[in-house]
């Protein structure tokens, strides 16, 4: 790998880092301010709805890009189905799975549609986007696990 392709890759994973820090931010505040329920269970409603995009956006991609084939199609609605579950799990169970969900859509942007999956795979997101959401889903995991579960007693100090 030329150190060219080694700097790209790393700056788009970077970049969806600082993205994911930011949308955590935003959720974070938007849950502070709600009045109607508590700060985490709001939380929970903006992470969950997060996951649920962006399974919904890969799910979206071989339509986008004209690929109608049977099987790609299948992964991606099966893809979105358990996301989607994941996301429900997390509104109305415990946040932790909010948690699982985003690490193992980790594993989806990596091994499905990362640079070195099979290329009609890896041509379905536009370039870069699978590393970006790389970045993206480490960060809203790890925000959520830090600030919302370990630290359970924080939260009530800091939105209260």
């Amino acid at each position: 790998m030329s150190s060219g392709r080694l700097v790209i890759i790393v700056l788009a994973v970077v970049v969806g880092a600082a993205a994911g820090a930011l949308y955590c931010r935003w959720v974070d505040r938007k849950a502070s301010r709600s009045r109607s329920t508590t700060p985490p269970r709001r939380a929970a409603r903006g992470y969950a709805v997060g996951l649920f995009v962006a399974a919904l956006l890969y799910a979206l991609f071989p339509l986008f890009r004209g690929v109608g084939a049977p099987d790609i199609l299948a992964v991606e609605a099966l893809g979105l189905t358990v996301f989607t579950g994941f996301a429900l799990l997390g509104i109305y169970r415990h946040m932790g799975w909010l948690v699982i969900g985003w690490a193992v859509h980790v594993g989806w942007d990596l091994l499905l549609h990362g640079p070195w999956s099979g290329a009609e795979w890896s041509a379905l997101p536009p370039p870069g986007y699978a590393l970006l959401c790389l970045g993206f889903d480490v960060v809203v995991a790890l925000w959520i696990l830090r600030r919302w579960i370990l630290s359970p007693a924080d939260v009530v100090t800091a939105t209260a």
